[in-house]
């Protein structure tokens, strides 16, 4: 999806363009043991004009019934933390009542209204990207080997489609 968004605006300019949140409805992150369910929803924010009032932009949801507290889930989360953040891409981690959480997943409200009202990050999506560092709780910390390798295959494939983008663009305008 997100290759696609870079493809309609162009690998230089894509990160103009493009912000995500990371959203969630628990309080603290302790991988298996985080309550509520620890649910997870993603939003793109992907800007596509600006008229006299401001400025246009359009939502899509990622709500795969995305949960913190089951491992493959989890795991699966912070892949797309990885993603976004390998691919220089804005975002910002807030932390939703289980009523503005419904209203966004549920589509009854358009995100913006919700999100606008944040002025601040409430957590760091990129201390959950799959590395080990002191700012997350050990509970957080991924042994899995498979995940390991998957998050070097997702920084090659990050890597080598940068590397197939700019040289499409830059044929494209030669």
């Amino acid at each position: 999806m997100i290759e696609n968004l870079i493809n309609e605006l162009n690998p230089y300019q894509y990160k103009d363009y493009i912000k995500v949140y990371f959203l969630k409805n628990f309080e603290e992150f302790k991988g298996n043991d985080t309550k509520n369910m620890g649910r997870v929803l993603i939003v793109l924010e992907v800007w596509i004009g600006k008229t006299t009032t401001g400025s246009i932009y359009k939502y899509i949801l990622i709500r795969n019934n995305l949960r913190w507290d089951y491992w493959k889930s989890r795991q699966d989360i912070k892949r797309m933390i990885r993603i976004v953040e390998k691919l220089g891409i804005d975002n910002d981690g807030k932390d939703l009542s289980e009523e503005e959480f419904e209203k966004i997943s549920s589509e009854k409200i358009v995100p913006r209204n919700i999100l606008s009202k944040f002025r601040m990050v409430t957590w760091y999506p990129y201390d959950y990207d799959g590395s080990f560092n002191d700012r997350i709780d050990e509970s957080e910390f991924e042994q899995d080997e498979d995940f390991k390798y998957s998050l070097k295959e997702i920084d090659k494939e990050v890597f080598e489609m940068f590397e197939r983008k700019k040289q499409e663009f830059r044929d494209k305008y030669k």
